[in-house]
């Protein structure tokens, strides 16, 4: 149905501009997914793409470290093992040691 006010060719116009005004943000709504949201979800799924990349070797680097962490820890444990060694070889003090010189310093030597 179209609005007519005596002309008919007046009325036929308006209905046709009432349809674009109508048919106008449909319109919009395409370019704009077009040309706007398309290339983002382009850049976005690239992006996506690169984080589990970075994140893969994150994890790999990650399990590295914990390897590495585990090693420091047992040469920490080494380290103090061979301290008191140390220690417990510079101070006599039990039955059946004899002390030595060897280089200015005191060595228990076991008989």
């Amino acid at each position: 149905m179209a609005y007519s006010s005596g002309g008919g060719t007046q009325g036929l116009l308006a209905s046709r501009a009432a349809c674009w005004l109508c048919a106008y943000p449909q319109r919009l709504c395409v370019f704009v997914c077009t040309q706007v949201v398309r290339p983002k979800k382009a850049a976005l799924a690239q992006a996506e793409e690169q984080l589990a990349e970075v994140q893969a070797a994150l994890a790999e680097k990650q399990a590295e470290l914990a390897e590495v962490e585990g090693k420091l820890a047992e040469l920490g444990v080494q380290l103090d093992a061979a301290k008191q060694r140390k220690e417990a070889l510079q101070v006599c003090g039990g039955a059946g040691e004899d002390r030595g010189t060897t280089g200015g310093r005191y060595v228990c030597v076991r008989v």
